[in-house]
């Protein structure tokens, strides 16, 4: 589920557990009254799959999540070939006017919970609506070359 962006918190993961064993009347000792499974079943499923591990996730605004693909990559690649190189791949733009500009967007948003992730990968992000919250931007200019960059 998390390389969907949907990943499952543990107590999700204990809730459905303890539906499918009622669905399927498996016996089990779980609590019938907060109806889930215990945090000790939970301890010792993890242990016993030890591919399973306990991931706090990156937030990943939907527009984000949907907009990163390889056609979008593609376009934005042709486009920048066009404006930096001719056709007969001289390069148009020279290199002391090439910036490369590292700008962050820091959100107040929820923190979002840990979810159950297969261990090992790299990165686990969950969908967050980040569009709400308050946005402060911070840009960095770096020059290509050994030129000063332009004052904004």
């Amino acid at each position: 589920m998390e390389c969907k962006l949907y990943g499952l918190t543990t107590e999700a993961v204990r809730k459905i557990v303890f539906e499918f064993c009622v669905k399927n009347n498996i016996p089990h000792n779980f609590c019938e009254e907060k109806q889930c499974a215990g945090r000790k079943w939970m301890r010792l499923f993890l242990r016993r799959h030890p591919e399973l591990s306990i991931r706090k996730p990156e937030s990943t605004s939907i527009q984000r999540a949907l907009g990163y693909n390889r056609a979008k990559i593609k376009v934005f690649e042709d486009v920048l070939k066009k404006e930096l190189f001719t056709n007969d791949g001289s390069q148009k733009i020279p290199p002391e006017n090439i910036f490369n500009v590292d700008e962050t967007g820091v959100t107040v948003n929820h923190k979002p919970q840990k979810i159950v992730a297969a261990r090992g990968k790299k990165s686990v992000a969950v969908i967050n609506s980040a569009e709400r919250g308050k946005l402060s931007r911070q840009s960095v200019v770096y020059p290509q070359q050994d030129s000063t960059a332009p004052h904004y």
